[in-house]
């Protein structure tokens, strides 16, 4: 479990960061994961099941919401990180909505692929 202040503070030493299961409450979380990652020399990260994207949410596809914005906001952080080899993001509501962040998590993921 991590504490609820700074994300750097409780993870900068760690290889493998595991914050899955609802430890990642929120875009907000994931904007601060995002805005910190470059200070992680972390090889594996697992942000499983913090279900980031609200399906319910009206707005077509979710591209104008704050958990888009996340979504987008980690994948630049991602794809900036040179250190990390495995990553799992299962079940967290991407791809029912939110279609931008996921392209860009993609590209991020397999190495830009422009």
């Amino acid at each position: 479990s991590i504490d609820e202040g700074s994300l750097a503070s409780s993870l900068s030493q760690q290889d493998s960061i595991d914050l899955s299961d609802g430890q990642l409450s929120g875009p907000s979380r994931l904007l601060e994961l995002s805005s910190q990652m470059s200070g992680f020399a972390i090889t594996s990260l697992s942000i499983s099941r913090n279900s980031f994207v609200d399906v319910s949410a009206p707005q077509p596809y979710n591209d104008a919401s704050e958990a888009n914005a996340a979504v987008l906001a980690f994948a630049g952080a991602l794809a900036g990180h040179g250190t990390i080899t495995s990553l799992d993001i299962s079940d967290n509501g991407l791809g029912c909505k939110g279609q931008s962040g996921l392209v860009a998590l993609m590209e991020a993921v397999g190495g830009g692929g422009k």
